[in-house]
């Protein structure tokens, strides 16, 4: 719940490519043709205590940032720190952050945590002026199946305020 009463839900959207999408899809998303168009972070907004929501919104414009999950300051300052996948050379923990409580979102990304799987962080604030965010990232090759990530991956515990 944010300080203003809303709550905000991060949501992975993920889904197969449909009879009526547009030819180029998977090119705007990033997809390619691989008959996935979304595995993206989309916020969605309710006034209501979660009746009725709004139209969820695109959070996170690159494929693979799928996984996401908010902490939120006394201040209203909202942090959604996602996942980054594709290619896995290139994983990495990240966040955006709105100061109005997710109405508008700075263009700036802050770099978590980086690996070849990184992903499924979760953040809190404890005293409404930090946050702190468990995250996790394995170095390893994943793409040889996740039993190379398995008792392999580092876990750090950020404490951080965004500017």
């Amino acid at each position: 719940m944010l300080p203003d009463g809303r709550l905000l839900a991060v949501i992975r959207l993920q889904r197969p490519r449909l009879a009526g999408d547009p030819d180029d899809l998977g090119e705007r998303t990033g997809a390619g043709d691989s008959g996935w168009p979304y595995k993206h972070v989309f916020i969605s907004h309710s006034t209501d205590e979660g009746r009725t929501w709004e139209s969820p919104r695109q959070l996170c414009e690159e494929y693979g940032q799928c996984y996401g999950a908010a902490g939120v300051l006394a201040d209203n300052t909202v942090a959604v720190v996602h996942d980054h996948r594709y290619p896995r050379a290139l994983g990495s923990g990240r966040a955006r952050v709105s100061h109005d409580g997710g109405d508008y979102w700075q263009d700036e990304t802050y770099y978590l945590v980086h690996g070849h799987a990184a992903g499924y962080a979760a953040t809190l604030s404890p005293d409404g002026e930090r946050f702190l965010t468990l995250a996790g990232s394995c170095y390893g090759d994943v793409d040889a199946g996740w039993d190379v990530a398995t008792g392999h991956t580092d876990f750090v515990i950020i404490d951080w305020r965004p500017r």
